[in-house]
């Protein structure tokens, strides 16, 4: 099994553009004028689930002569997916493309959005800014969201779209009369809006007590489609009020009827189906096999009630949240054959190389093996483009409850910590496993993972001296077949280097790079080769060869923009290479645009020693 990547960039297209509009949805362009005009601006658009938020707001910014950007909110996002959304959208209508994916490198954490949001700016007319929660996603995914509301440029109306208010101050808005609140009351179904959706589903409101038992849904919008789809195609009647003060979901009710009420193969279409809640052609082929009929889907999305799709090219389904959430529920009370397609689709994201879905059907699959497989050839890639977040996340299935399992999962943490860049966390760690093997009588592998923790800590802190005496010890070879294997120990050689690099110390330099080459075997994963040619090009600095290490350092930097790596894996020292060899070519405003971007990426990722060599080098240009 081959290395997998994650979604470094975290971009799916279709959360960053206006979902469609359902073919068979009624026109409300009459509630448009509820909408604020004024920039800046804001609309906050507040409902339970079911009441078309997220259909009105798509609809409403395809009409807007403004340009849109748009983001649905996962509950897996992360701030480097929501800026590689944002940068996605923005990409649309603003030409510098180039101009606004440095912007975005650039931007390291959370209290750095304002270099995102600025680039708005240059946009020469007014524009729209979405931000859709109406999934009900935890709002966690935007810690930063106060700052994001007080950063918008003046040129920005922003539309926020959530079940539940917010606690988001909009003040600034409010103190202009230029804030708009859009509730559940607007959004209800008028009497005329009810009675062309009965009409839509052949419902005759004068028949079988049908207006009485429509009047029920008080105008919620999905409860009247879902309704009368009942009664007109089903002849059924759920009953809506008991749904309600038996305290279970009403929608889900009437969803279930309606599914219920489909023909056995149709069930088992969707069933099959709602084992993701999100997916294209492919991955619909290879849930249903023989069964999968791309017109059929394309008939679920016309009814607009079960499945909705992207307006991108290559089409992206998605369930109704409220469809999927009741299948999902019928799933867990029949899991036959479920174990099957999950494990299919595991081989369908390894293919693709996504780690994060892979994982996740290994995961529903109930296979350990499959899962632990997965897990171990992804884990360094996962590591390599920042993702620590998904190594703490999977960390604990990694190991049982046992006192080795419990281990293996605190190994995998500490690096997950590590590459977050917190390295309070993973210092802690580190004392806290060192201890654990002492305990045990001594532990040569743990011993080796402490070392390469701290040589990457005081390294970012520093503190060369320590840093020098952690990688000799991680280095070091063991009686016994160890984790730290050649990606690994290649990744410190030129952690090494870079120190040595730092201090002219060019001796040390070649002598590490030499060591490092041989380590290196055909089947080293390719970042692994990344790691090389960074060392290369600072050697060739060393031998006063500027051009060529100007020429391998862009290359460095390329692929590490282009596969998203970051943090301890990022090219800081390439591109110290670059801005030296720009100085030593008398190129100074290269020099010291490159030198800048060294100090901003490095305060953000928290490594000292880049920061302070690149601020020093401009204060000396100047």
């Amino acid at each position: 099994m081959s290395a997998l990547k994650t979604s470094e960039s975290g971009v799916s297209l279709p959360r960053s553009q206006p979902p469609a509009i359902p073919a068979n949805f009624i026109s409300r362009d009459h509630l448009f004028s509820l909408f604020e005009t004024q920039v800046p601006g804001s609309t906050l658009v507040i409902a339970p689930a079911g009441y078309g938020k997220t259909s009105l707001v798509s609809a409403w910014a395809q009409a807007s002569e403004r340009p849109t950007i748009w983001y649905t909110v996962d509950v897996n996002d992360t701030f480097e997916d929501f800026k590689a959304h944002l940068v996605d959208s923005i990409q649309k209508f603003i030409p510098d493309v180039k101009q606004v994916q440095n912007s975005a490198e650039n931007v390291g954490r959370a209290n750095s959005i304002n270099s995102i949001v600025k680039i708005v700016t240059q946009y020469p007319g007014d524009v729209n800014f979405v931000i859709d929660f109406g999934r009900g996603t935890d709002e966690g995914v935007l810690p930063f969201r106060q700052l994001l509301v007080d950063a918008t440029p003046e040129n920005v109306h922003i539309v926020i779209v959530r079940r539940t208010s917010t606690d988001a101050s909009l003040a600034r808005y409010a103190s202009h009369a230029s804030l708009s609140l859009i509730t559940s009351e607007d959004l209800k179904f008028s009497e005329s809006e009810v009675e062309i959706i009965a009409g839509i589903n052949q419902v005759n409101l004068q028949e079988n007590g049908n207006a009485r038992e429509i009047k029920l849904c008080a105008g919620w919008p999905a409860a009247v489609q879902l309704m009368c789809r009942n009664i007109g195609k089903n002849n059924a009647h759920a009953k809506f009020a008991d749904a309600i003060s038996s305290h279970v979901n009403p929608i889900a009710v009437l969803a279930l009827e309606t599914y219920n009420a489909m023909t056995p193969e149709n069930r088992s279409i969707l069933l099959k189906l709602s084992i993701v809640e999100e997916f294209d052609n492919e991955v619909a082929s290879i849930i249903l096999g023989e069964e999968f009929s791309e017109s059929y889907i394309n008939r679920l999305v016309t009814d607009g009630l079960f499945i909705t799709a992207s307006s991108t090219k290559n089409r992206i389904y998605r369930f109704n949240p409220l469809v999927f959430e009741a299948l999902t529920k019928i799933q867990k009370e029949n899991k036959s054959g479920l174990q099957e397609l999950h494990l299919k689709l595991v081989d369908l994201y390894v293919q693709r190389k996504d780690a994060t879905k892979a994982l996740e059907h290994a995961f529903l699959s109930g296979d350990s093996q499959t899962f632990y497989e997965v897990f171990r050839v992804s884990v360094r890639e996962m590591a390599a483009i920042g993702r620590g977040d998904l190594l703490i996340k999977w960390s604990n299935y990694v190991g049982d409850a046992s006192e080795e399992g419990q281990v293996r999962q605190k190994t995998i943490k500490i690096v997950g910590h590590l590459v977050n860049l917190d390295f309070g966390k993973a210092e802690a760690m580190a004392i806290e496993l060192e201890h654990i093997a002492d305990l045990q009588g001594g532990s040569e592998f743990l011993e080796r993972l402490c070392a390469m923790i701290r040589t990457h800590i005081y390294f970012a802190r520093g503190d060369f001296a320590q840093s020098s005496e952690r990688f000799n010890i991680s280095i070091q070879p063991t009686s016994i077949e160890t984790s730290l294997q050649e990606l690994d120990l290649i990744a410190l050689m030129r952690l090494h280097a870079s120190q040595a690099f730092l201090h002219d110390d060019f001796d040390e330099l070649v002598r590490i790079y030499e060591k490092a080459k041989l380590l290196a075997q055909s089947s080293t994963p390719s970042i692994a080769h990344y790691h090389l040619l960074c060392m290369q090009a600072m050697v060739l600095y060393s031998y006063g060869q500027y051009f060529q290490a100007a020429e391998a350092a862009s290359a460095a930097i390329e692929i590490a923009e282009q596969s998203g790596y970051k943090g301890i894996t990022g090219p800081l020292d390439v591109m110290l290479v670059l801005a030296r060899a720009q100085l030593e070519a008398s190129d100074l405003e290269k020099a010291v645009e490159s030198f800048s971007k060294i100090v901003y990426l490095a305060q953000s990722w928290e490594i000292w020693p880049w920061y302070f060599m690149a601020q020093g080098s401009i204060t000396r240009i100047h």
